[in-house]
């Protein structure tokens, strides 16, 4: 009994204040408020000014990160909806698709998440307008199926016709179509039957 004592403190020695032992040989970090430990760490921080970054998961780090629904601001991780609120149109990160944008942006032709203005069919001086979903072609960037417009289907991050891949049309709003694992986001979601799920 005394010699596994005296093994249960060498090990507690090795880890540093802050770190308990996830196993007998392993040290794990004690995490903050509102974060959780993770054995793959992404390779970039969700913030409050870019609440969806693009990024990938590392396994070969490991360590604490902010709960699903939660952001950094500064190095606290705080509820997304305790961010300070964007202004309307204005710049953000920069994207290549929507779908890298927080939810109540677009990713603009200049490739920058930003918030949309409302369009009027009743101002005819109004000097933006939206582009129709009808006008969104082939070969336009995008990440869900709600980017494309009727007919087409996101398709390794390209609008293409519904008939690619012989995918019917009428696949659920939110979806992605995928070759393999790595076309589907979040982590944790598998590419099964030519669907993220």
């Amino acid at each position: 009994m005394i010699r596994n004592i005296l093994i249960a403190l060498t090990f507690s020695a090795i880890c540093f204040a802050n770190i308990v032992r996830r196993d007998a040989n392993i040290c794990t970090a004690i995490c903050g408020e509102n974060q959780v430990y993770a054995r793959c760490l992404q390779t970039c921080r969700p913030t409050c000014d870019d609440q969806h970054p693009y990024c990938e998961q590392d396994c070969a780090r490991s360590g604490c990160q902010c709960r699903a629904g939660y952001v950094y601001q500064g190095d606290k991780c705080v509820h997304n909806s305790q961010c300070p609120p964007r202004q309307k149109d204005s710049i953000s990160k920069r994207c290549s698709y929507s779908s890298q944008c927080a939810s109540n942006e677009h990713c603009d032709s200049n490739g920058y998440c930003i918030v949309p203005r409302r369009c009027s069919n009743e101002a005819p001086k109004e000097t933006h307008r939206c582009k129709p979903k009808a006008q969104i072609q082939t070969h336009t960037k995008c990440r869900y199926h709600d980017d494309c417009s009727n007919g087409y289907l996101c398709v390794d991050r390209y609008c293409k016709l519904s008939t690619y891949m012989g995918v019917n049309e009428h696949v659920q709003s939110g979806t992605t179509l995928c070759r393999t694992d790595r076309d589907c986001e979040p982590i944790g979601k598998h590419c099964m039957d030519r669907i993220c799920k």
